[in-house]
């Protein structure tokens, strides 16, 4: 995994939690063990969707289903981008 990618798709969930802390790592799950709640996943996705224009849309939906973890994510967004650019 892209360990640039990964660290960008980390700031955005620091972002979103308003904590300031960083998770531990990429296997951190967004709900259980971050604390996620709705209004958080939609403030992360407008944030990648700000951050990362290459990704193209973003849909929501779509996205729910890819964000079990940080690094669950990360790929689902490596994945995006590159049939955004094929």
């Amino acid at each position: 995994m892209s360990e640039l990618l990964l660290d960008r798709v980390t700031d955005d969930v620091v972002v979103a939690l308003e904590t300031g802390l960083p998770p531990a790592g990429e296997h951190n799950r967004l709900y259980e063990d971050l604390g996620f709640d709705s209004l958080m996943l939609m403030e992360l996705v407008q944030r990648l969707r700000e951050r990362h224009p290459a990704l193209g849309d973003l849909p929501l939906h779509a996205m729910v289903g890819g964000m079990a973890d940080v690094g669950t994510l990360t790929g689902l967004l490596r994945a995006t981008a590159l049939e955004n650019t094929a």
